[in-house]
C-alpha cells in the first residue's frame, strides 16, 4: 500500500509540474530550458531568466563538451514572492525556510528559484545577486544530472561553488571563475573560509587531497566539516581550472575524471585514470601556494 500511495503521489507532483496552475511558459532562446513564472515575474524579467540560463549551459558545457541529447528540456520553476515559492515547494513535499533561495530537486530534475529580495538590492528585472546565484549553482546540478545520475558530492558541489559567483557582463556576457572575497558581517565567503584552513598557523586543518578526493557523501556533508569541505572543493576547482603552473593539465583531468564517470566507471577507477595519474602530494603542495596567494 506505501508503494501504491507513494506511485500516486509521484503521479500527482508530475502532474502538478508539467502544468502548474497560475505559471506562464516561455522557452529559453536556445531551447534548452522551459522556464515557468508566476504573474510577479514581467516579461522582461522572464527574458532575462531565459539568457541567464542559456549563457550558464554555455559555460557549464566549455568544462564539459560532452553532447547531451537535445530533446531534454530542463525545467525551471521561478517563483517571485516566498509565499508562492513555499506552497509551490510543499505541494512537491520539500521544505523551504523564509530565507531559501531555491534548490534543485534531482528526483525530477527541476530547478526552483525564489527571488522575492527578501530586503536584497536587485537588478532592473527583480533579481537579486543571491538569486542569480544560486541559479548558476543549483543549475549546475540540473546540467550534470543530464550526464551522470550520480556524481561524488565533492566534486558536484565543488563545480557548482565554482560557477555560483560567475558574473553577468553586460546583456550577453558570462564571466566565470570570479568569487567573493567578503560577505556581509557575520558571514564567510569560500574564499574566507580556505584562506584560513590553509594558513600554516591554523587550529582548524584541510583535509588532505589524497582524502578528499574519497570522501563519502556524508562524510563531506558531515555538519562539523560542511562549510570547510564546501570551501576546499570551491577551491581545489579553481585551481584545477586556473593555475598557470598546471599548464592546462588540470582541465584535462577535471574532464578525464566526468567523463570516466559518464561511461560507467566506479568512483574509484574514475580517480585511477584522473587524479590518480598525479603526485597528488605535489599537487597539494602547488594547490596550498595557489590558494595563499589568492
Amino acid at each position: 500500500k506505501s508503494l501504491e500511495a507513494e506511485g500516486s503521489t509521484t503521479r500527482d507532483h508530475l502532474t502538478f509540474l508539467m502544468a502548474p496552475s497560475g505559471l506562464d511558459i516561455t522557452h529559453s532562446p536556445d531551447g534548452h530550458y522551459r522556464i515557468y513564472t508566476d504573474e510577479g515575474l514581467n516579461t522582461a524579467g522572464r527574458a532575462f531568466a531565459g539568457r541567464v540560463m542559456d549563457q550558464i549551459y554555455k559555460a557549464y558545457s566549455k568544462v564539459f563538451p560532452f553532447e547531451a541529447d537535445d530533446s531534454i528540456v530542463s525545467r525551471v520553476y521561478i517563483l517571485s514572492s516566498t509565499t508562492n515559492y513555499k506552497e509551490f515547494s510543499e505541494r512537491l513535499g520539500s521544505t523551504s525556510s523564509e530565507t531559501s533561495v531555491g534548490y534543485y530537486k534531482p528526483s525530477y530534475r527541476i530547478l526552483v528559484i525564489n527571488i522575492d529580495p527578501n530586503g536584497r538590492k536587485t537588478n532592473r528585472v527583480g533579481f537579486s545577486a543571491d538569486a542569480v546565484d544560486t541559479m548558476f549553482h543549483e543549475g549546475f546540478h540540473q546540467f550534470i544530472d543530464l550526464f551522470v545520475p550520480r556524481v561524488p558530492t565533492w566534486f558536484n558541489e565543488g563545480l557548482a561553488e565554482y560557477f555560483g559567483p560567475s558574473q553577468l557582463v553586460g546583456s550577453r556576457r558570462l564571466r566565470i571563475g570570479t568569487f567573493q572575497r567578503q560577505d556581509r558581517p557575520g558571514f564567510m565567503t569560500r574564499y574566507q573560509t580556505i584562506k584560513y584552513m590553509a594558513a600554516p598557523e591554523t587550529s582548524i586543518p584541510y583535509v588532505s587531497l589524497s582524502q578528499f578526493v574519497h570522501l563519502t557523501d556524508d562524510q563531506f556533508r558531515d555538519k562539523d566539516r560542511s562549510a570547510l569541505n564546501y570551501a576546499q572543493a570551491w577551491s581545489l576547482i579553481h585551481f584545477m581550472l586556473h593555475a598557470k603552473e598546471l599548464r592546462g593539465k588540470g582541465k584535462k583531468v577535471i574532464k578525464r575524471y566526468f567523463s570516466a564517470l559518464r561511461d560507467g566507471a566506479s568512483e574509484r577507477e574514475a580517480l585511477r585514470v584522473s587524479f590518480g595519474r598525479l603526485n597528488l602530494q605535489q599537487l597539494e603542495k602547488a594547490w596550498l601556494t595557489y590558494v595563499r596567494k589568492l
